[in-house]
Protein backbone atom coordinates (compact mmCIF):
# COMPACT_ATOMS: atom_id res chain seq x y z
CA UNK A 1 0.00 0.00 0.00
CA UNK A 2 1.22 3.37 -0.43
CA UNK A 3 2.23 5.61 2.14
CA UNK A 4 2.62 9.22 -0.40
CA UNK A 5 1.46 11.85 2.15
CA UNK A 6 -0.07 13.71 -0.94
CA UNK A 7 -1.61 10.62 -2.48
CA UNK A 8 -5.11 10.72 -1.26
CA UNK A 9 -5.11 6.59 -1.49
CA UNK A 10 -2.22 6.42 0.94
CA UNK A 11 -2.33 4.70 4.18
CA UNK A 12 -1.96 7.93 6.16
CA UNK A 13 -4.53 9.75 3.67
CA UNK A 14 -6.97 7.09 4.59
CA UNK A 15 -6.51 6.78 8.19
CA UNK A 16 -6.48 10.53 8.67
CA UNK A 17 -10.29 10.69 7.07
CA UNK A 18 -11.32 7.59 9.37
CA UNK A 19 -10.03 8.70 12.22
CA UNK A 20 -11.62 12.17 11.53
CA UNK A 21 -15.07 10.43 10.53
CA UNK A 22 -14.36 8.85 14.12
CA UNK A 23 -13.87 11.69 15.67
CA UNK A 24 -17.53 13.13 14.04
CA UNK A 25 -19.07 10.05 15.07
CA UNK A 26 -17.96 10.27 19.17
CA UNK A 27 -19.15 14.43 18.68
CA UNK A 28 -22.33 13.47 17.49
CA UNK A 29 -22.56 11.42 19.92
CA UNK A 30 -21.53 13.66 22.87
CA UNK A 31 -24.03 16.61 21.58
CA UNK A 32 -21.44 18.66 20.35
CA UNK A 33 -23.01 21.36 18.17
CA UNK A 34 -21.65 24.85 17.04
CA UNK A 35 -18.71 24.14 18.98
CA UNK A 36 -15.82 26.80 18.96
CA UNK A 37 -12.69 23.77 18.36
CA UNK A 38 -9.04 24.85 18.94
CA UNK A 39 -6.61 22.65 16.74
CA UNK A 40 -3.26 22.82 18.38
CA UNK A 41 -0.22 22.41 15.86
CA UNK A 42 -2.63 22.47 12.57
CA UNK A 43 -3.52 23.59 9.68
CA UNK A 44 -5.92 25.22 7.40
CA UNK A 45 -5.61 22.65 4.74
CA UNK A 46 -5.86 19.57 6.94
CA UNK A 47 -9.59 21.22 8.30
CA UNK A 48 -10.17 21.90 4.46
CA UNK A 49 -9.60 18.19 2.95
CA UNK A 50 -11.95 17.02 5.71
CA UNK A 51 -14.72 19.33 5.46
CA UNK A 52 -16.85 16.84 4.05
CA UNK A 53 -17.14 15.06 6.60
CA UNK A 54 -18.44 17.80 8.76
CA UNK A 55 -22.50 17.49 9.66
CA UNK A 56 -24.12 21.29 9.42
CA UNK A 57 -24.20 22.70 12.92
CA UNK A 58 -21.47 20.60 14.35
CA UNK A 59 -18.66 23.22 14.25
CA UNK A 60 -19.18 26.99 13.82
CA UNK A 61 -15.79 28.30 14.54
CA UNK A 62 -12.14 26.29 14.73
CA UNK A 63 -9.13 28.21 16.38
CA UNK A 64 -5.86 26.81 14.44
CA UNK A 65 -2.67 27.27 16.64
CA UNK A 66 1.01 26.84 15.34
CA UNK A 67 4.22 27.78 15.85
CA UNK A 68 5.50 31.68 14.75
CA UNK A 69 6.66 32.66 12.55
CA UNK A 70 2.74 32.93 11.43
CA UNK A 71 0.70 35.52 9.80
CA UNK A 72 -3.21 35.86 11.53
CA UNK A 73 -5.79 34.59 8.60
CA UNK A 74 -9.16 34.17 8.79
CA UNK A 75 -11.84 32.52 6.64
CA UNK A 76 -14.97 31.22 6.03
CA UNK A 77 -15.49 27.56 4.39
CA UNK A 78 -18.90 25.94 4.44
CA UNK A 79 -20.66 28.12 7.11
CA UNK A 80 -17.30 27.79 9.51
CA UNK A 81 -15.34 30.49 10.38
CA UNK A 82 -11.47 29.40 10.42
CA UNK A 83 -9.17 31.28 12.62
CA UNK A 84 -5.11 30.61 12.29
CA UNK A 85 -2.70 32.45 14.44
CA UNK A 86 0.33 31.54 16.26
CA UNK A 87 0.46 30.15 19.59
CA UNK A 88 2.32 27.32 21.32
CA UNK A 89 0.39 24.30 22.57
CA UNK A 90 2.53 24.54 25.57
CA UNK A 91 1.84 28.38 26.36
CA UNK A 92 -1.38 28.89 27.45
CA UNK A 93 -1.18 32.72 27.49
CA UNK A 94 -0.55 32.78 23.46
CA UNK A 95 -4.07 30.90 23.24
CA UNK A 96 -6.64 33.61 22.30
CA UNK A 97 -9.92 31.72 24.48
CA UNK A 98 -9.48 30.86 28.02
CA UNK A 99 -12.03 27.92 27.39
CA UNK A 100 -13.10 25.64 24.26
CA UNK A 101 -15.87 23.23 23.46
CA UNK A 102 -13.61 20.79 21.63
CA UNK A 103 -9.32 20.71 21.66
CA UNK A 104 -8.03 18.91 18.90
CA UNK A 105 -4.53 17.99 17.79
CA UNK A 106 -3.31 15.52 15.44
CA UNK A 107 0.22 14.00 15.26
CA UNK A 108 1.83 17.06 17.38
CA UNK A 109 2.19 16.15 20.94
CA UNK A 110 5.15 13.71 19.82
CA UNK A 111 7.13 17.01 18.90
CA UNK A 112 6.93 19.32 22.24
CA UNK A 113 10.22 18.02 23.68
CA UNK A 114 10.34 15.48 26.29
CA UNK A 115 8.02 14.01 28.88
CA UNK A 116 7.54 16.73 31.05
CA UNK A 117 6.46 19.51 28.02
CA UNK A 118 4.06 16.54 27.07
CA UNK A 119 2.87 16.66 30.65
CA UNK A 120 2.58 20.06 30.25
CA UNK A 121 0.72 20.16 26.87
CA UNK A 122 -2.15 17.18 28.05
CA UNK A 123 -2.10 19.89 31.00
CA UNK A 124 -3.18 22.64 29.20
CA UNK A 125 -5.61 20.41 26.64
CA UNK A 126 -7.65 19.23 29.15
CA UNK A 127 -7.41 22.61 31.30
CA UNK A 128 -9.12 24.65 28.42
CA UNK A 129 -11.17 21.96 26.43
CA UNK A 130 -14.64 20.23 27.67
CA UNK A 131 -14.00 17.80 25.39
CA UNK A 132 -10.56 16.68 23.57
CA UNK A 133 -9.09 14.61 20.66
CA UNK A 134 -5.31 14.27 20.96
CA UNK A 135 -3.71 11.65 18.19
CA UNK A 136 0.13 10.55 18.21
CA UNK A 137 1.50 8.01 16.67
CA UNK A 138 2.54 5.01 18.31
CA UNK A 139 5.91 4.09 19.71
CA UNK A 140 5.13 0.30 18.98
CA UNK A 141 4.97 0.46 15.47
CA UNK A 142 7.89 -1.03 13.65
CA UNK A 143 8.57 2.12 11.22
CA UNK A 144 8.81 5.18 12.85
CA UNK A 145 6.66 7.81 11.03
CA UNK A 146 8.44 10.91 10.52
CA UNK A 147 12.20 8.97 10.04
CA UNK A 148 10.47 6.14 8.33
CA UNK A 149 13.58 3.80 9.85
CA UNK A 150 12.89 0.30 11.34
CA UNK A 151 12.40 1.03 15.81
CA UNK A 152 13.97 4.03 15.02
CA UNK A 153 12.65 5.35 18.12
CA UNK A 154 14.37 2.67 20.56
CA UNK A 155 17.69 3.53 18.72
CA UNK A 156 20.15 5.00 21.52
CA UNK A 157 19.75 9.01 21.31
CA UNK A 158 23.55 8.95 19.33
CA UNK A 159 22.92 6.49 16.92
CA UNK A 160 19.42 8.39 15.93
CA UNK A 161 21.68 11.55 15.94
CA UNK A 162 23.59 10.06 13.87
CA UNK A 163 21.50 8.78 10.86
CA UNK A 164 19.86 11.99 10.45
CA UNK A 165 23.12 13.77 10.27
CA UNK A 166 24.38 11.87 7.87
CA UNK A 167 20.95 10.37 6.04
CA UNK A 168 17.80 11.47 4.14
CA UNK A 169 15.50 9.58 6.30
CA UNK A 170 11.88 9.47 5.22
CA UNK A 171 10.25 13.17 5.42
CA UNK A 172 13.38 14.06 7.24
CA UNK A 173 15.70 15.98 5.20
CA UNK A 174 19.62 15.57 5.95
CA UNK A 175 20.42 17.52 8.48
CA UNK A 176 24.36 17.75 8.91
CA UNK A 177 24.34 19.98 11.46
CA UNK A 178 24.87 17.59 14.52
CA UNK A 179 23.55 19.92 17.33
CA UNK A 180 20.35 20.36 14.63
CA UNK A 181 20.08 16.68 14.01
CA UNK A 182 20.53 15.85 18.14
CA UNK A 183 17.59 18.50 18.76
CA UNK A 184 15.67 17.37 16.06
CA UNK A 185 15.91 13.76 17.41
CA UNK A 186 15.54 15.21 21.43
CA UNK A 187 12.04 16.76 20.21
CA UNK A 188 10.52 13.83 18.54
CA UNK A 189 9.49 11.90 21.30
CA UNK A 190 6.75 9.15 20.08
CA UNK A 191 4.74 7.92 23.56
CA UNK A 192 3.76 4.26 24.54
CA UNK A 193 0.19 3.55 25.62
CA UNK A 194 0.91 4.13 29.06
CA UNK A 195 2.72 7.16 28.35
CA UNK A 196 -0.13 8.61 27.07
CA UNK A 197 -2.79 7.38 29.11
CA UNK A 198 -0.48 8.41 32.46
CA UNK A 199 -0.45 12.00 30.90
CA UNK A 200 -3.94 12.61 29.96
CA UNK A 201 -5.61 10.57 33.33
CA UNK A 202 -8.96 9.77 32.89
CA UNK A 203 -9.14 9.47 29.49
CA UNK A 204 -9.62 6.69 27.01
CA UNK A 205 -7.32 5.61 24.59
CA UNK A 206 -8.58 4.53 21.21
CA UNK A 207 -6.59 2.32 18.76
CA UNK A 208 -5.53 2.69 15.50
CA UNK A 209 -4.37 -0.74 13.98
CA UNK A 210 -2.39 -1.69 10.96
CA UNK A 211 -1.77 -5.27 10.18
CA UNK A 212 -3.08 -6.76 14.03
CA UNK A 213 -0.34 -3.69 14.97
CA UNK A 214 -0.58 -0.88 17.10
CA UNK A 215 -0.08 2.16 14.46
CA UNK A 216 -1.24 5.41 16.33
CA UNK A 217 -3.46 6.06 19.67
CA UNK A 218 -6.09 8.68 20.56
CA UNK A 219 -6.41 10.23 23.71
CA UNK A 220 -9.96 11.74 24.46
CA UNK A 221 -12.82 12.09 27.39
CA UNK A 222 -15.50 11.59 24.25
CA UNK A 223 -16.08 7.95 24.41
CA UNK A 224 -15.93 7.83 27.98
CA UNK A 225 -17.83 4.39 29.59
CA UNK A 226 -21.40 5.59 30.04
CA UNK A 227 -21.95 7.36 26.62
CA UNK A 228 -25.22 6.26 25.83
CA UNK A 229 -25.37 4.23 21.76
CA UNK A 230 -21.57 4.40 22.43
CA UNK A 231 -21.54 1.10 20.29
CA UNK A 232 -18.17 1.43 17.97
CA UNK A 233 -15.43 -0.13 18.74
CA UNK A 234 -12.20 1.48 20.44
CA UNK A 235 -9.81 0.61 17.58
CA UNK A 236 -9.78 1.14 13.79
CA UNK A 237 -8.03 -1.26 11.49
CA UNK A 238 -6.27 0.06 8.69
CA UNK A 239 -5.41 -3.12 7.31
CA UNK A 240 -6.68 -3.67 3.75
CA UNK A 241 -8.51 -0.81 2.96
Amino acid sequence: MKNDLNDPKSISAKARARRFQQFVHYAGLRGVSNAHVLDMGGTIDYWKMNLQYIPRGLIKCIDVVNLPPRKDKTQTLAGIVLHNYAGSALDRSSLRQDQYDVVYSNSVIEHVGNLRSQKSMANIVQEIGQYYWIQTPAKSFPIEPHFYFPFFAYLPLSLRTLLHEHFQLGAMRRNPNWIDARMTCEETRLLTRSELQRIFEGCEILTERLFGLDKSYIATNMANQGLSGAATPHSLDLSNK
